[in-house]
């Protein structure tokens, strides 16, 4: 045998951060002179100093080694009985390795790191912090966290309150703050509270003092004390606002709409009269002015037609497909109860769309709907549309009136060849023609009277050529052969 060991004690205890010293003797049982290098296995050799770490003995004789053990306070380091063993290895005799064993007790620690964020929050009903603890220790620990208020102003409560932390482990928690009292208005209050983490210990071991952190929170008010100076001075803008409104600009912007308007109003109220005159009714002014001289609600162009009973004007418009195949209709809208007295019709064709009128009568309707041909016993007037001299630019003028017994109407169809150009070229996509009709309706009980002399309007050319609703006039528009009253 090349060595022997022994330990001065075989039992060790140390806290973390602190140290423990014992001394290892060794002696030589070889023959030669030999170096015993010294080692420590094990986790302590990691925390363990040997002094010194090689030795040389002559043969029998002996010489010591001191080892010193210091765990560090590290959340790393184990806890409780930790064995190791020191071993003395000869460098001429090999054989003559041997190990001496011992153990060290490691106590436990705790240490707690508790951040409270952000210091100071703000809000008029509650705030909310985040709390931090951190196991600093090698040891798990439960903590217990609780609130105090010195003034007893707010409600504090920090979710979850307990939790079991691991060695080097962060936890986190809720901490809301709600004030008691609702603070209305005024500068803003600083409301203090205090936040204790209380490490849990073994039973029968002291407590350690619990880890406290402080905050604040600086309760607003629900109303500023900027708010009425700044309602005030908005209230005051508003006002300004309206004043100037009705005393500087309503007035301009009423008489600058009122300019813009009065000359088309005028001149659009001067269209309607030709027209009326042309079909023998009467209208009420755009600009709100009195009717046509010598002209009153109810009467034709004399004032003497008031016995054939109410005034009628409307439109019949016609929008079908070209091609020739469809024939489309429409009708004066008439009770059925009601006679009609037609002296005269204004056919429009503004587009030059080419195909065939017809105007007849029908059974009256309140829709003014109809459907197929009109029979040719019932027509009155067939047209071929588009050809020079035969789309009359005038009105179609009934002498005598055209008088329709209840139960019969006025009656338009239109079978369209082709739809006709717009103004600005290109070919429309459907045929587009209208009939104005003049005239007027009466019971079956009511005179038929009779229309009084009217006498002979000649239309100017620019009276007699209907234009498109909504489009100007252009000169493709007018027919260059407006053709005479027809009978």
């Amino acid at each position: 045998m090349g060595a022997f060991a022994s330990l001065e004690s075989n039992a060790l205890s140390a806290p973390c951060g602190e140290s423990v010293a014992t001394t290892l003797t060794v002696r030589n049982t070889g023959t030669v002179v030999d170096q015993f290098r010294i080692s420590v296995l094990g986790d302590p050799g990691a925390w363990c100093q040997v002094d010194p770490p090689m030795i040389s003995l002559l043969p029998g004789r002996e010489g010591t080694v001191s080892l010193r053990f210091s765990p560090p306070r590290d959340p790393a380091t184990p806890f409780g009985q930790l064995p190791f063993g020191v071993r003395v290895e000869p460098q001429e005799d090999a054989a003559g390795l041997t190990v001496e064993e011992g153990v060290l007790t490691v106590t436990p620690y705790a240490d707690l790191q508790v951040d409270l964020v952000p210091n100071t929050s703000k809000g008029w009903r509650q705030a909310k912090h985040q709390l931090t603890v951190v196991n600093r220790g090698n040891a798990p620990v439960a903590v217990h966290c609780s609130a105090t208020d010195p003034n007893g102003a707010l409600d504090v409560a920090v979710d979850p309150a307990g939790q079991t932390i691991g060695p080097g482990i962060a936890v986190q928690a809720d901490v809301r703050v709600k004030p008691r009292h609702t603070l209305w208005r005024g500068a803003a209050q600083t409301l203090p509270f205090t936040i204790g983490v209380q490490a849990g210990v073994a039973p029968g071991q002291p407590a350690p003092a619990p880890v406290n952190v402080s905050a604040n929170l600086l309760q607003n008010a629900v109303f500023p004390p900027w708010l009425p100076r700044t309602l005030a001075t908005i209230a005051a803008l508003v006002i300004g606002a309206v004043v100037a409104w009705h005393v500087v600009l309503r007035p301009t912007v009423q008489n600058a709409a009122s300019n813009a308007v009065a000359a088309p109003l005028a001149q659009t109220d001067e269209n309607m009269r030709r027209v009326a005159d042309k079909v023998g009714v009467e209208i009420e002014p755009l600009d709100g002015s009195s009717p046509s001289p010598g002209r009153s609600p109810g009467a034709g162009a004399e004032g003497g037609d008031a016995a054939l009973g109410l005034p009628l004007t409307t439109r019949l418009t016609i929008t079908t497909e070209p091609g020739g195949q469809q024939v489309t209709g429409a009708a004066v809208a008439l009770p059925a109860d009601r006679a009609l007295t037609v002296p005269r019709v204004l056919v429009q064709n503004p587009y030059k769309a080419t195909g065939l009128l017809v105007i007849g009568t029908s059974a009256a309707t309140d829709t003014g709907r109809m459907t197929g041909q009109i029979p040719v016993a019932d027509r009155l007037v067939v047209i071929a549309l588009g050809e020079d001299g035969n789309t009359p630019p005038q009105p179609l003028v009934f002498d005598p009136p055209l008088v329709l017994p209840t139960g019969r109407t006025l009656a338009m169809t239109v079978q369209c060849v082709t739809p006709g150009n717009s103004p600005g070229g290109g070919a429309r996509p459907n045929c587009e023609i209208a009939a104005l009709v003049g005239g007027y309706t009466r019971t079956a009980t009511e005179p038929t009277g009779s229309p009084s002399p009217r006498p002979t309007v000649q239309p100017s050319p620019e009276d007699l050529t209907p234009t498109p609703t909504g489009e100007p006039e252009s000169p493709d528009d007018e027919d260059p052969t407006p053709s005479p009253e027809a009978s």
